[in-house]
């Protein structure tokens, strides 16, 4: 083989590994400008060591100021990044949880955070850090609040063990839901899903 062809294959593996190098090199300077790859993760363990008033958590849901609510089998935590504070039942005090096994949340925006327990409704207003216990004047809701759930058109619906149930926005009233033709949803739900027109 003339030494012009070996010249030649030389030549073109050095190019070859040339480029490669750069575009190898360009790829990890890309990298380092991609927000991806700078964005780290802060994964912190929350336990009864670090104030979590009980381990088994139910439900967690983060409202607009950006306070993680967990709902555990003993009490309502408010998680602010740093610390918790518990809302458990008082029995001395009546807007008090109603009960300290919470098992759904769902924040309102224009009310507060609303509370399923295994024994009934409560509502959370922020700003006087009280409940207003709706299950006292609605006997049926003296059972699981299996999810809670806000409609696009601001229906809070309501899924127990008792059947489906919403709280009209003007007056707050809570009522079994009943469908076009009559039928009535007074048997257990578990869970909620807004699909098409089917609140509105």
């Amino acid at each position: 083989m003339p030494i012009y062809t070996h010249l030649k294959n030389y030549c073109f593996t050095l190019v070859w590994w040339v480029l490669l190098c750069i575009v190898g090199s360009s790829l990890v300077i890309a990298n380092e400008f991609d927000y991806r790859y700078k964005k780290t993760f802060k994964v912190q363990r929350l336990s009864l060591k670090e104030g979590l008033s009980q381990s088994t958590v139910q439900t967690i849901i983060q409202d607009q100021d950006g306070y993680i609510w967990l709902g555990t089998e003993d009490g309502l935590n408010r998680f602010d990044s740093y610390e918790f504070k518990i809302y458990r039942n008082d029995l001395r005090n009546a807007n008090s949880l109603h009960e300290n096994s919470v098992i759904s949340l769902l924040e309102d925006p224009e009310k507060g955070i609303w509370v399923g327990t295994v024994s009934g409704l409560s509502l959370f207003d922020p700003k006087t850090e009280s409940f207003t216990n709706y299950s006292e004047n609605y006997p049926r809701l003296k059972t699981n609040i299996r999810n809670l759930f806000r409609s696009q058109n601001g229906i809070i619906w309501v899924a127990s063990d008792k059947g489906l149930f919403y709280i009209e926005r003007a007056t707050g009233d809570i009522k079994l839901f009943v469908s076009n033709k009559g039928f009535k949803f007074g048997f257990p739900i578990v869970d909620i899903v807004q699909k098409r027109n089917l609140f509105t």
